[in-house]
């Protein structure tokens, strides 16, 4: 499982926090991918970042993390196989355990 994200806790550089646009609109990142694309509420498109000091990573060419609010949305989208890594509710959890092709990790 690949964990993109999280939207606290970020540390970024000072000249970018000193900059006059929103920080909240700026695309910074230290790891293996860079942004190429950002649909604002929609999703966010991933490529592997080249100059990138470890290699061999990332394992895959490109990601997508797609904003999904609704559960039953995921859920379809889980089942159909559109995404494939996501937080879900316990409840979700338990509907989703033991379904074919699927492997869910708490």
């Amino acid at each position: 499982m690949i964990n993109v994200t999280h939207t606290y806790a970020n540390i970024v550089p000072r000249e970018v926090v000193e900059e006059p646009e929103d920080l909240m609109n700026v695309a910074v990142g230290t790891g293996p991918f860079k942004m190429e694309k950002w649909v604002p509420d929609n999703y966010t498109l991933l490529a592997t970042y080249e100059d990138y000091y470890e290699g061999g990573v990332p394992y895959v060419d490109v990601g997508c993390y797609v904003i999904m609010e609704d559960e039953s949305a995921q859920m379809a989208a889980i089942k159909t196989g559109e995404v494939h890594v996501n937080d879900i509710s316990p409840e979700g959890a338990q509907i989703l355990r033991g379904r074919p092709g699927l492997n869910v990790i708490e």
